[in-house]
């Protein structure tokens, strides 16, 4: 019987670039939100028409895209946490894979190499944490799939 699923059931894990993460190897426990977000670059087909009326707009989908944004808790005895930010604040690449559950197994969505941009805020009054934005990248070889 399907079950509706809670966002805590998603897991998130890194690993070297090239290669896919191994669950449960490299899930970053310390991992708050995590949210994906698929769209489509377009490209105009619009056509003048014969001058008569105004033309109805058109596009194509000439590409895909795909954008993981995560916020992490900082703690700084966690290996996951170091990988990440060392990755961020060097510009390497690294393996990300994240999993949903499905009929009580786990199911893989996003698998690919990312680079990582983070967010580094540190409030007066409150937890230090990270934001991530992971843009695929093919530099390590690997091309990435959502499903």
């Amino acid at each position: 019987m399907a079950k509706k699923r809670a966002g805590w059931e998603r897991t998130l894990h890194e690993g070297t670039a090239g290669s896919a993460p191994v669950p449960p190897a490299g899930i970053v426990t310390q991992a708050t939100d995590v949210d994906i977000v698929k769209g489509n670059t377009r490209s105009s087909t619009t056509s003048r028409g014969d001058g008569t009326a105004i033309p109805h707009e058109t596009e194509q989908v000439v590409g895909e895209n795909v954008q993981i944004t995560f916020t992490v808790l900082y703690d700084d005895a966690d290996a996951e946490v170091a990988a990440l930010l060392a990755a961020a604040l060097t510009g390497g690449a690294i393996a990300l894979l994240t999993q949903r559950q499905v009929s009580g197994s786990y199911a893989d969505e996003f698998d690919g190499d990312v680079t990582l941009d983070v967010d580094m805020p540190g409030p007066l009054a409150g937890g230090m944490e990270l934001g991530f934005t992971a843009i695929p990248t093919e530099e390590a070889g690997r091309n990435w799939t959502l499903a």
